[in-house]
């Protein structure tokens, strides 16, 4: 049962036989191998070597049907056949890509987590033409146990910078929804044919397919339409929220921050990296900003018009439906990132915190400017957009993969749904 209560932060995905149909060209693969030893591949086979590492599987493999090769010589010729069959048979499971379009408008992160190797698993997003669409992607190489062992929806969530138990999983093997309701995720089966004999233990509920209603239910029901992308600039027009009295006095006296957090406004942000330090200059923190700026949103229904993450400070555009969501979405915002991201340093790079104290990753303030009309929102964006070429960063603000120009540009995703508030689309 889901709790009534449950809002995701976060979506991921298994690969083979999920997001795709690589259970079925393995199937075909496998049978050919077998063949050749006047072997078959029965069921009961292939439902153990579902979700595993290819060394496991492999192994379940020999020791069922009593074979007398080398497990490396056994792969290594399945893997041949296999990438012999796969460009010309590789193709998205149904549902995948309105479901990814549902979770993006939600403004949550994605990622992929696979027993699989990252080889195997980056050409295939590639071919698929997915693999700018996911946040975090883990493969065998990432962990130290396979499935059923929690440990990689563990690292997902925390990758993610979210908490696994607001992480929602959704796998089409046994052993893999194991290891997702182990991690203590919302484990959700979508069996294929290859796998609607599994007993799916601890799963939150089965799915019929990525297409099943209860799985567009977690994100609060089916996705909206996104605004018309055709253009890449915004169209001028009239103010961004109705008009009213405290508008006007805005609009002529440009109050202090705390008047604009009181409005229905469009807030155009800056802030930036302790001492100007290029914090943000590894992809996986600038993961963490998207992720949390994806899920905070999301948790006060507000959305994001655009943004861009330079080596050393950030700029978003947001909006809220309620006024007085400002401060608390900021203060939440970089306190669980300036949490991750020390994480990751912690980790993976010590000597970059020396100089960091406990006021953490940011620098305390933050700046507020109050857009009140489409032109000067357009402005922003524009100001925005081409700061990594000012920078040198980039020829063009497209060819920058942390901003919205691409969105903005060809409708392509950037991590983060960009909408606009009803009416103004």
């Amino acid at each position: 049962m889901i709790p009534r209560d449950f809002r995701p932060a976060a979506f991921v995905f298994d690969f083979d036989g999920l997001i795709a149909n690589t259970e079925d060209i393995f199937e075909l693969a496998l049978g050919e191998v077998l063949a050749r030893r006047g072997k078959t591949y029965p069921p009961e086979v292939r439902r153990q070597m579902m979700g595993r590492r290819a060394p496991e599987a492999t192994a379940i493999l020999i020791d069922a049907l009593g074979l007398d090769d080398d497990p490396q010589a056994l792969m290594l010729e399945g893997r041949e056949t296999f990438l012999g069959l796969l460009d010309a048979r590789l193709a998205p499971m149904p549902g995948l890509f309105a479901l990814l379009d549902a979770v993006e408008h939600a403004g949550l992160p994605k990622a992929v987590a696979t027993s699989s190797h990252r080889e195997y698993l980056d050409g295939c997003l590639r071919k698929l033409g997915i693999d700018d669409r996911f946040a975090v992607t883990l493969t065998a190489e990432d962990v130290t146990h396979g499935k059923p062992d929690p440990e990689i929806y563990l690292a997902a969530a925390d990758r993610l910078g979210v908490a696994v138990d607001r992480t929602v999983v959704l796998e089409d093997s046994e052993i893999g929804v194991e290891a997702a309701a182990a991690a203590g995720a919302c484990a959700v089966a979508v069996p294929s044919r290859h796998s609607d004999g599994h007993g799916f233990e601890g799963a939150t509920f089965i799915a019929s397919s990525l297409s099943d209603p209860r799985i567009l239910n977690l994100l609060g029901g089916p996705a909206a339409p996104r605004p018309d992308r055709a253009a890449t600039r915004i169209p001028q027009s009239a103010s961004l929220s109705p008009s009213t009295p405290a508008e006007e006095s805005i609009r002529s006296k440009k109050p202090k921050r705390r008047v604009y957090d009181a409005e229905r406004s469009v807030h155009f942000l800056t802030f930036s990296c302790y001492h100007r330090r290029q914090y943000l200059k590894h992809d996986h923190p600038r993961r963490i900003v998207l992720g949390q700026l994806g899920r905070r949103l999301h948790d006060r229904d507000g959305l994001c018009l655009g943004f861009v993450l330079m080596p050393n400070h950030v700029h978003a555009m947001v909006w809220f439906p309620e006024p007085g969501e400002l401060s608390e979405f900021m203060n939440v915002w970089k306190t669980e990132t300036s949490q991750a991201i020390r994480r990751y340093f912690d980790e993976h790079a010590p000597t970059y915190l020396e100089e960091v104290d406990d006021t953490g990753i940011w620098q305390p303030r933050y700046y507020d400017f109050s857009v009140l009309t489409r032109d000067k929102a357009e402005e922003k964006l524009d100001y925005m957009h081409v700061n990594p070429v000012r920078a040198g960063l980039a020829e063009r603000p497209t060819d920058w993969a942390w901003s919205s120009a691409r969105w903005y540009e060809s409708g392509k995703p950037v991590g983060v749904a960009i909408g606009w508030p009803d009416g103004f689309d």
